[in-house]
């Protein structure tokens, strides 16, 4: 049995199908990328203020011809110079407020001479209460310093010790014999005398000497004692070997 023909509609909505492989579509997305990289160029080239058209002629041929005229600034409008006004105002500290309009009048408005001279005689009196400060302080530390040396000068000499009580530690050279037994009689004298002694035997040129040394703790005013009591002995010159202070 044959089946009924069926006949088209030409009323009816067409369907069509595309088919992409794998590497079309990846064809695709480059030309796409491609496309927006160039349009975001000259989209920043003609914001910038540069005209691609003069070197690439394809695209002066999508530029128009003709530029566009601003239109004219009604004169409601602020004028840019207008707008720095309130900048300016906020600078003048003791100028006067004044309006937009103002500034036709031909006669500015004199500063008032009375706040300039006060704050010119503040200047004055401030400079004058610095100078005197500084010059107070200046002389603060002169007294300052002129005390602490003469504290140290006091300090000093009360360390600085007497020299006629200051008690030392005297050795005198008092007579040189050059055998033994006369050394020792001699020292033996002295000791009598209450005066602390010793013998020291050394060799000068070749030849054997026994010095008498004698030993006191005293002031120098006395060592004139015991200068005197070993004058009665003979001893006229001593040699001071040391003196060291107690």
């Amino acid at each position: 049995m044959n089946a009924p023909i069926r006949l088209k509609d030409p009323n009816a909505s067409r369907l069509y199908s595309f088919n992409l492989s794998f590497g079309g579509m990846a064809v695709l997305l480059t030309a796409m990328a491609l496309a927006l990289t160039l349009f975001f160029i000259l989209g920043v080239l003609v914001g910038r203020g540069h005209r691609p058209e003069t070197a690439v002629p394809v695209v002066a041929d999508m530029m128009p011809k003709e530029p566009m005229a601003r239109p004219a600034l009604s004169p409601d409008v602020l004028k840019p110079e207008d707008l720095s006004y309130p900048e300016q105002l906020g600078k003048r500290g003791d100028a006067p407020a004044r309006s937009i309009d103002a500034k036709n009048d031909p006669k500015p408005a004199a500063k008032p001479e009375g706040k300039a001279e006060a704050k010119t005689e503040g200047k004055k009196d401030e400079r004058t209460r610095d100078g005197k400060k500084a010059a107070q302080l200046a002389d603060k530390k002169a007294a300052d310093r002129k005390a602490d040396l003469k504290t140290a000068d006091k300090k000093n000499a009360e360390k600085k010790p007497d020299p006629d009580t200051q008690r030392y530690d005297y050795a005198y050279q008092v007579a040189t014999f050059p055998d033994a037994d006369s050394a020792k009689a001699y020292l033996k004298r002295i000791k009598a005398l209450g005066i602390k002694g010793d013998i020291e035997t050394g060799t000068a040129n070749g030849k054997t000497w026994h010095r008498v040394v004698v030993f006191f703790q005293g002031t120098p005013t006395d060592t004139r004692g015991l200068k005197k009591k070993l004058g009665s002995l003979g001893a006229q010159k001593l040699v001071m070997r040391s003196k060291t202070p107690i």
